[in-house]
């Protein structure tokens, strides 16, 4: 078991750092430590998606949680990241390093990169809780990838959203298209889940 300590304020989830909300971070979390980390993680996200908010209104994008607004502010995300070039790891064979290459590269996101994604990972989750009745903020299924994270729950067949990486996925997949069309298929994928949309069943 880790020391959560600090969990009772929310410094600790902000000196936690991005590059620390890793999968093995998760593993290691017992669930009432991993209950601590969404609580905070809902804090301080809640309080710190405000500046992505009044930056995209800037840029004229509307961020007000409305499903009509995802598209348009992960796509807002997407022309605001920035790839660093990374090098592959050394133990992987050749062959798998090679296919890598040719499908998606190897890079990382500069470090305002990773920090805008948890943002609009917390933004994608809290607008489908917020418009889809019997959806839920919870902490990742122990038996599945995301253990432990924090994820939205009640979609059907049992599927949780593992917010900040579906964020990332989307957004990645935007920027490296130059177009939305992506984020608009994965998000109406998600809503065919959804027991109901907007309170109507």
């Amino acid at each position: 078991m880790i020391s959560l300590r600090r969990t009772v304020s929310n410094m600790w989830y902000i000196d936690l750092g991005v590059d620390q909300m890793t999968t093995e971070f998760f593993d290691k979390l017992t669930l009432d430590e991993a209950r601590i980390v969404l609580r905070n993680f809902l804090d301080v996200e809640g309080e710190a998606v405000k500046e992505m908010v009044a930056a995209a209104a800037k840029d004229g994008v509307v961020a007000d949680f409305s499903l009509g607004s995802l598209v348009p502010v992960l796509g807002w995300v997407a022309r605001h990241l920035k790839e660093l070039p990374k090098q592959p790891p050394e133990d992987l064979p050749g062959w798998i390093k090679n296919e890598h290459e040719k499908r998606v590269g190897w890079f990382e996101f500069d470090e305002p990169s990773k920090t805008l994604l948890l943002r609009a990972g917390y933004y994608l989750g809290e607008t489908f809780v917020r418009n889809v009745k019997g959806l839920t903020w919870s902490t990742g299924n122990p038996d599945y990838i995301g253990k432990n994270m924090p994820v939205v729950t009640g979609f059907a067949g049992g599927d949780q959203m593992l917010v900040r990486m579906v964020a990332e996925n989307m957004a990645w997949r935007a920027m490296k298209t130059g177009s939305d069309g992506r984020i608009k298929s994965a998000i109406e994928a998600w809503l065919s889940k959804a027991p109901c949309i907007a309170g109507i069943c």
